[in-house]
């Protein structure tokens, strides 16, 4: 069995009213990372990778929070095998350390691994400018903004989360 994490990125957190998947990414076992963007001409190609990989049943998938991401997923159209290998790495830390002050994956990165998380620093000034235009056009404010980072700067920060 081979394990890969997975993760994506959504224009917000409404899957049901237009919120969609605009990158997704991946990382092995030895840790090489990809990002799959669902917003430029690689969309077709890079949803039909999207499909087999949830099909390959050699492949646990590895995801924090994955609910919300396999949900995103499935309203995109993808299909989930009911026997895929899932594990969900926030459920696990809240099964194992129940009563720890926080399950959030960027925290735990970093209590666990030391791995620091300064790729935010880098988007955080992207999205309040986003966030702030929302609200003064009264536009709906869970709209993440972050399929308005750069590219460059979206990656860096979505390959850390997977």
């Amino acid at each position: 069995m081979k394990y890969i994490a997975f993760d994506v990125e959504t224009t917000g957190f409404l899957k049901y009213e237009g919120d969609v998947i605009f990158s997704f990414s991946t990382t092995d076992w030895k840790g090489k990372s990809v990002v799959y963007r669902l917003d430029g001409k690689d969309r077709k190609k890079n949803l039909k990778y999207l499909q087999d990989f949830w099909n390959d049943m050699t492949i646990a998938k590895i995801g924090h929070n994955i609910k919300f991401d396999m949900a995103f997923t499935m309203v995109m159209g993808i299909s989930i095998p009911r026997d895929a290998e899932i594990h969900d790495t926030m459920v696990m830390h809240q099964m194992l350390r129940n009563i720890a002050q926080f399950h959030a994956l960027d925290k735990l990165a970093l209590k666990y691994y030391n791995y620091p998380v300064d790729q935010d620093d880098d988007i955080k000034p992207i999205i309040r400018k986003h966030k702030a235009a929302h609200k003064i056009s009264g536009e709906r404010l869970n709209a993440s903004g972050y399929d308005l980072v750069p590219a460059k700067l979206m990656d860096k920060y979505q390959i850390a989360d997977t």
